[in-house]
């Protein structure tokens, strides 16, 4: 059988993380949870999370009342999906 080999991955900076995740949430708004998976996916070392996430929110590009804010009005919008991706989530 083919067995597919081990990646790795590859242990990000907190700087780098930081530019990473500038860009994630400055492309779409996101909640907390969102960046976690995110540095989680970044491989970025669990201990710099918090502080990473503390940058984030002082310099405004995660805020959780203007992600609640875009969620509810984009599931208040009238369209056929409004249902759907309410409970997608």
């Amino acid at each position: 059988m083919d067995e597919k080999p081990q990646i790795s991955k590859q242990h990000l900076t907190k700087e780098q993380a930081l530019q990473k995740l500038r860009h994630y949430c400055a492309y779409a708004e996101r909640c907390h949870s969102d960046v976690v998976s995110k540095l989680y996916d970044l491989g970025v070392w669990k201990k710099e999370h918090d502080e990473i996430i503390s940058t984030l929110i002082e310099e405004n590009y995660l805020n959780e009342e203007r992600f609640a804010k875009s969620f509810a009005g984009g599931i208040s919008e009238p369209n056929n999906g409004a249902k759907t991706r309410l409970c997608r989530r």
